[in-house]
């Protein structure tokens, strides 16, 4: 396989990448904690396969002699690297979001735990056994 049909293949997996992050946002913007965890593990073994292809990629870039590539291919090569910038900067917005959603979702949780307990305590302060019959 040449590099440019990896490269292809490298950009597929970044919007995999990007479908899973978007994917993980809903989550948790909708509580969904089951889905969070489950997504966020395939979300990493994803993140570890488009690393090995990167770094695959990018030796080969290294490796290249500049009398083999064109000017086509160095474009793409350069346009290659613009995208998955963009793509890293597009998913560490997302996460970012991600990280703001489940934060509102402790405060939540912390805010119903605090109620709860509130009201375990008011009821405790009542002495039913000195009710007459």
């Amino acid at each position: 396989m040449n590099i440019f049909e990896r490269i292809m293949q490298h950009m597929d997996l970044l919007g995999g990448l990007t479908d899973a992050s978007n994917g993980l946002l809903a989550a948790a913007k909708n509580g969904r904690i089951d889905l969070i965890e489950q997504i966020t593990d395939n979300r990493e073994r994803l993140i570890s396969i488009i690393k090995t292809f990167q770094s695959g990629i990018e030796e080969d870039v290294t490796n290249l002699k500049a009398g083999d590539v064109t000017r086509a291919e160095i474009e793409i090569l350069k346009t290659w690297s613009q995208e998955v910038n963009q793509i890293v900067l597009h998913n560490d917005n997302l996460d970012t979001e991600v990280l703001e959603a489940l934060s509102d979702q402790k405060d939540q949780t912390t805010q119903e735990i605090a109620s709860v307990f509130k009201n375990r305590q008011s009821v405790k302060g009542y002495n039913l056994s000195s009710v007459k019959k």
